[in-house]
């Protein structure tokens, strides 16, 4: 069996990776890339910084590329160490888009984008938040935050006049 890959790669449309790629450079007040990140400083707060990571910038940002995603997601270094040999490009590793993914490929009619809110590094240092964060409820915050966060980008990606929707979407 070797170093074989199972699975699907699934791939966005070109033009919704290109707008998002671009999309911290766009003229959109209001709705763009800075109104969304002082949105963002705004929600952190006080508050949140005590629960946030030490590599935590002030300012969110954003990052296109590809995701692994399966049944599993395991912490361990051995795992991410063969993901990075196999694809040193993954932005993230989740358990949920896949099978978005797969629905959306079958349907034949629709685009899928994934937004991600990502709130650990999915490795050792996992464990080492939950355990340097005095209380479980700092760490739901944290990722509540990031979910925020991810959420409110997608909300203004799509808001976009710049957005590419596909014809069928538009027409609607």
């Amino acid at each position: 069996m070797g170093n074989e890959l199972g699975g699907i790669a699934w791939q966005a449309a070109p033009e919704i990776v290109s707008f998002a790629n671009n999309f911290r450079y766009l003229a959109d007040p209001g709705a763009g890339f800075s109104p969304w990140r002082e949105r963002a400083k705004a929600r952190r707060g006080p508050g949140l910084a005590a629960a946030a990571p030490a590599t935590a910038d002030d300012y969110p940002d954003y990052l296109v590329g590809a995701i692994a995603t399966g049944e599993i997601v395991s912490a361990t270094e051995s795992f991410a160490r063969w993901l990075r040999r196999t694809n040193r490009l993954r932005a993230a590793i989740e358990r949920e888009a896949g099978g978005a993914a797969r629905a959306v490929y079958q349907s034949h009619r629709a685009h899928l984008i994934v937004v991600r809110g990502i709130s650990d590094f999915a490795d050792e240092r996992k464990r080492d938040m939950g355990a340097a964060t005095a209380l479980d409820a700092d760490l739901r915050a944290w990722r509540r935050y990031a979910m925020c966060n991810a959420v409110d980008l997608f909300a203004a990606l799509v808001a976009s006049p710049q957005f590419p929707w596909p014809a069928s979407a538009r027409d609607q």
